[in-house]
């Protein structure tokens, strides 16, 4: 298996520092579990202000309390408030709704652990 590609939200300051330190804490915390982390809403079109939130679509199979746990902790040592909806891999791959379709279009993928040939 390939490596995980982990790029970093394309802006400066806080925000940025906070969204790495999630990434590297939740691929810490669950490793393998996590396939992807997707930004989407207001951070990935471009037309957000500085008290949006930030976006995070998760598609692993994660336990939910230990991710809060890793939100609140960046929450109070950042300022951040990170809001992520967790999906398993078979319900992100068999949804095809407004939601999945407008992050599938408007999302920009932060990390995978998936391989592409």
């Amino acid at each position: 298996m390939s490596p995980p590609k982990s790029t970093t939200l394309e802006s400066t300051g806080n925000k940025a520092q906070a969204l790495d330190e999630f990434i590297r804490r939740v691929e810490a915390r669950f490793g393998d579990s996590v396939e992807e982390i997707i930004l989407f809403g207001s951070r990935a079109r471009g037309n957000h202000d500085e008290e949006s939130d930030i976006d995070l679509l998760i598609v692993g199979d994660v336990d939910f309390d230990g991710l809060m746990e890793v939100v609140t902790n960046i929450l109070l040592e950042y300022g951040e408030l990170i809001s992520p909806i967790v999906l398993k891999p078979e319900e992100f791959r068999k949804r095809r709704d407004s939601f999945i379709r407008t992050v599938l279009s408007e999302g920009k993928v932060l990390y995978s652990s998936i391989s592409t040939p």
